[in-house]
């Protein structure tokens, strides 16, 4: 199947995707500790300069170093990009090499002076001291540059991409799945359309001539019975031809199309079970539905729940439709045996059936129909083994439904 071999592809993809992400965070980290350790280097060889120039003898040039290692500014960019504070022997800031708002106030840069010496301190790098004059000390707190910082966040962004990338992934391939299976549904819904079209209408005609050969009873009673069926199974066959096509909406009363399910049901459905409706909603009440396809939900839904309700004593089915929060529901409840809970996720997958010999197309074609043609929702509400199980379908009121 293709879909198991694009499966396949996605192991690969995600283990290629995975033993990338792994190398990369080896090398920023393999990258970051190195980094960090030049910067210490650096860092020191700042101080040493500073301790240079303040040690130096009168009328030594130390201009460039002072130009090109200590200052900072726009228009000279230092040597050492290590962000660094000077502070006398009490800690209070004498110098630095960072980068301050010219429109902030001497209080201001400060306060700012302040504030970035306490971040320093928080980093936990052991402050370097300055040696200026016998006994004299002055030290110098830094932190790691603004490249160093984005490198320590690499590895949080080379992961999130990762994950979006598996999400991405994982996404196209539901949906890819999905078009598929639906591809194939209609396909076979349009091709068993096709092939039971010609012989029911064969059978139809062969009708007309026996009613005419034999016009008499008892045989026209067979007649009535065998052109109702034929009839029934030319309805069925135009389902699945409008499964296969996109049919357009028109206003339909809903009340009739649920009574003549439900009938249609009872006719077939054995003596002992209870079938009820409970209908609470206007009898001229109607929405913009595809009568054959509606109903042929509802039907597969009451089908199911006899097939639950066949091993129960006194089984018992209910068809309840009601109005609420602009949505009409309409509930299927039974006493059946009950749906285990590890099958009520996988109810509505094509090919997936409860049932000994069931094909596991009615669900899921049912599911096409309220969802993509209707725009609706269809799902299982409850369901308890051994109790039951209630089925809900709600589709949209628009104003003026009525």
């Amino acid at each position: 199947m293709q879909w198991l071999y694009r499966f396949r592809w996605i192991h690969l993809i995600f283990l290629l995707g995975f033993v990338a992400i792994v190398v990369a965070l080896w090398y920023s980290n393999q990258l970051a500790a190195q980094l960090a350790k030049e910067e210490q280097n650096r860092i020191r060889f700042y101080v040493k300069v500073i301790e240079f120039i303040a040690t130096a003898e009168p009328g030594c040039e130390v201009a460039f170093l002072f130009q090109n290692v200590i200052r900072r500014d726009s228009s000279h960019p230092p040597l050492i990009a290590v962000p660094a504070i000077i502070t006398d022997e009490k800690g209070n800031p004498i110098g630095h090499n960072l980068e301050i708002p010219s429109h902030l106030s001497e209080k201001e840069k400060q306060a700012f002076l302040q504030k970035k010496l306490k971040q320093m301190k928080r980093r936990g790098l052991p402050p370097l001291k300055i040696t200026y004059a016998p006994g004299k000390y002055n030290y110098v707190y830094y932190m790691e540059s603004d490249t160093l910082r984005k490198l320590y966040f690499y590895p949080y962004v080379a992961i999130a991409i990762f994950v979006l990338f598996v999400v991405i992934l994982l996404v196209n391939f539901y949906i890819t799945r999905r078009n598929e299976q639906d591809r194939l549904w209609v396909a076979l819904a349009k091709e068993t359309a096709h092939q039971l079209g010609t012989p029911i209408s064969g059978l139809l005609a062969w009708m007309e001539v026996l009613k005419e050969e034999l016009p008499h009873p008892p045989y026209t009673t067979y007649w009535e019975r065998m052109e109702k069926d034929l009839k029934q199974l030319q309805k069925v066959t135009e389902r699945f031809s409008k499964i296969g096509s996109s049919p357009v909406l028109k206003p339909h009363a809903v009340v009739p199309l649920l009574k003549q399910t439900l009938f249609y049901i009872k006719e077939r459905a054995a003596k002992e079970v209870t079938l009820k409706a409970t209908i609470a909603i206007p009898e001229d009440f109607s929405l913009p539905l595809e009568p054959t396809l509606f109903q042929w939900v509802i039907e597969n839904l009451l089908k199911n729940a006899l097939d639950a309700c066949k091993e129960v004593p006194n089984p018992q089915i209910e068809l309840k439709a009601y109005l609420k929060d602009n949505h009409l529901i309409i509930e299927v409840i039974d006493n059946g045996t009950g749906i285990l809970p590890q099958h009520r996720n996988r109810l509505f997958t094509p090919g997936f059936s409860t049932k000994a010999h069931g094909w596991g197309i009615g669900l899921s074609l049912a599911k096409r129909v309220i969802e993509q043609i209707h725009k609706g929702k269809i799902f299982l509400k409850w369901s308890e083994v051994g109790k039951g199980s209630v089925f809900c379908v709600i589709l949209k009121c628009k104003l003026g439904a009525r």
